[in-house]
């Protein structure tokens, strides 16, 4: 029991945000099942680049673009 209290207070709780986030953003179809291919396919067709562990936008309007769309209902 102490492993596993232990586990949490060293990012156990993180990753269950993430993964109930991520469930529900699935649920409500803001975000694809496969996110990675998703992503991997916008890199290959060059929507997007690769910047360290993110993602950056080749043009600051198709990033302005895809913003304002995504919260339209």
């Amino acid at each position: 029991m102490l492993a596993f209290t232990f586990a949490f207070r060293c990012g156990g709780l993180a990753i269950l945000y993430h993964w109930a986030i991520r469930t529900m953003l699935i649920r409500q179809k803001s975000i694809p099942l496969r996110f990675q291919y998703f992503l991997h396919d916008a890199e290959q067709r060059i929507l997007i680049y690769r910047v360290g562990s993110g993602f950056t936008f080749p043009h600051r309007l198709l990033q302005e673009h895809i913003a304002i769309s995504s919260f339209c209902p």
